[in-house]
């Protein structure tokens, strides 16, 4: 979801699946929305996960971790003109602590 939000510019439905208490998801959130009033979306990929491992933590509370990749791409306004170049960043770890309630939302995360 977060890569499509990157690569259209559109942030969608996106803002159902967190929580005000995940500021990370708030930040997300706002850059998409910016990308999205300007016109701008991305030429590339968000984040290529690489694998993926959850546990429940309690009984309406998971943990997801994420090996990812963050790639280089670019930000391009509606004539294809290049805003921004985001660089690469390699191999993170995604840590998301996730709470269900009538769907799972992400309350937290880190990345390290």
């Amino acid at each position: 979801m977060l890569s499509g939000a990157y690569e259209v510019g559109d942030i969608g439905t996106l803002e159902q699946y967190s929580t005000p208490e995940c500021s990370r998801c708030d930040g997300w959130l706002n850059y998409f929305g910016e990308m999205q009033a300007n016109q701008q979306h991305a030429v590339g990929t968000f984040i290529v996960v690489r694998n993926i491992t959850t546990a429940l933590t309690g009984p309406d509370q998971a943990t997801a971790v994420a090996r990812i990749t963050v790639p280089e791409a670019k930000i391009v306004d509606q004539s294809g003109r290049t805003v921004h170049v985001r660089k690469a960043e390699g191999n993170l770890t995604a840590t998301l602590f996730l709470r269900y309630d009538r769907q799972w939302r992400v309350v937290g995360s880190r990345v390290e």
